[in-house]
C-alpha cells in the first residue's frame, strides 16, 4: 500500500511542476532539499527514531550505501526537475515504463531473481518498443533511459544494504543539504534565483514541495525493504499512466499514432510481465 500511493503521488508530480516552472531545476532541489532536513528532522523526534539515526552513523557498510544513495536520488531527482522544466514530460513517462525492466535486469543479476517465459516475452517486447520509439523520433531517450538506470541502481543499494527507511532518507538529506546550499547560493550571485523575489504566492509554491515530495520519499524507502523488485514494477504502472494523460491533455505535448504504437508495446510488455509475476509469486509478508 506504502508503494502503491507512492506511485500515485509521483503521476501527479507534473502537475507541480509545471506549476512551478518559473524556478529552475537546480532551485526547486536545492530549497527542497533545505526543507526536507528540518521536516524529517521533526517527524523523527517525534517518532523516536534518533537511536537508529546514531546507529546508522555507526554502521560503516550502511554509512556508506547511504552515501552512495544520497548521490544517486540527488542526481536523479535533478534530471527529472530539468526534463519537466524544459517540457518533456512524456520523457518522463517513459522512463517509467521502462524503469521496471531495468529493475527486472538488477533483480536478476544482483538478487538471482529467476524469469519465467512469459516475463522473457515481456522484456524483449518493451525492447523492441523502445527500439521503435527511438527509429519514429529520431533520437534515443537518452533522459528517459539514464533516469530509469539511475532510479533503479538507486533502490538496488538501498535494498542490498537493508537500509532503514526514515534515518537513511533523513541521513541523505543531509549529505546533500551542503551542495543544494552550494547551488542557490551560485544561483542568488547570478541572479537566477526566484526565491523571496517574486510574490509570497510563488515563494509559498516554492516551499510546498517538501509537503508534496517528503512522504512519497519516505514510503517508498519503506517499501524497498519488504518488497522484491519485480513486484514493484508491477505497482508502478500507476505513475507513468498519470504522467502520460498529465502530459498529452494538459501540456499538449507533441504526440503522433507512431509514437503511440511503441508506446503501446512497452505498456503491454510490462502487462505481460506484471501478469506473469503477480501469477508467479505470492505478495512477501511485512516486517516490523
Amino acid at each position: 500500500m506504502l508503494a502503491f500511493i507512492t506511485f500515485v503521488m509521483w503521476g501527479f508530480s507534473p502537475i507541480y511542476l509545471s506549476a512551478v516552472r518559473y524556478a529552475t531545476a537546480w532551485e526547486l532541489w536545492g530549497v527542497r532539499t533545505i526543507l526536507f532536513v528540518p521536516f524529517m528532522a521533526l517527524y523523527i523526534g517525534w517518532d523516536k527514531q534518533w537511536p537508529k539515526v546514531r546507529d546508522l552513523l555507526r554502521n560503516r557498510r550502511q554509512l556508506l550505501a547511504t552515501c552512495l544513495s544520497a548521490l544517486l536520488i540527488a542526481a536523479n531527482n535533478i534530471l527529472f526537475m530539468y526534463i519537466v522544466n524544459i517540457g518533456r514530460a512524456l520523457e518522463c513517462s517513459l522512463s517509467n515504463f521502462i524503469l521496471p525492466l531495468v529493475s527486472i535486469f538488477f533483480g536478476v543479476v544482483c538478487f538471482r531473481e529467476r524469469l519465467n517465459p512469459a516475463q522473457w516475452l515481456a522484456v524483449a517486447l518493451a525492447a523492441g518498443g523502445v527500439a521503435a520509439l527511438t527509429a519514429v523520433t529520431g533520437e534515443a531517450p537518452r533522459y528517459a533511459l539514464v533516469m530509469s538506470v539511475m532510479f533503479a541502481t538507486y533502490a538496488v543499494v538501498r535494498k542490498a544494504a537493508g537500509l532503514p527507511a526514515v534515518a537513511s532518507s533523513f541521513l541523505e538529506m543531509v549529505l546533500a543539504a551542503p551542495l543544494a546550499v552550494a547551488v542557490l547560493w551560485a544561483l542568488h550571485n547570478k541572479g537566477l534565483m526566484v526565491f523571496g523575489r517574486l510574490s509570497l504566492g510563488h515563494d509559498a509554491l516554492l516551499m510546498f514541495s517538501v509537503i508534496f515530495f517528503l512522504p512519497g520519499y519516505i514510503m517508498y524507502n519503506q517499501a524497498i525493504k519488504v518488497v522484491d523488485l519485480s513486484l514493484l514494477g508491477f505497482m508502478q504502472y500507476v505513475t507513468p499512466i498519470l504522467q502520460f494523460i498529465f502530459a498529452i491533455l494538459v501540456l499538449k505535448e507533441h504526440f503522433t499514432w507512431d509514437m503511440g504504437l511503441c508506446y503501446l508495446a512497452i505498456w503491454a510488455a510490462l502487462m505481460i510481465f506484471s501478469l506473469a509475476t503477480f501469477r508467479k509469486k505470492e505478495p512477501p509478508a511485512l516486517e516490523n
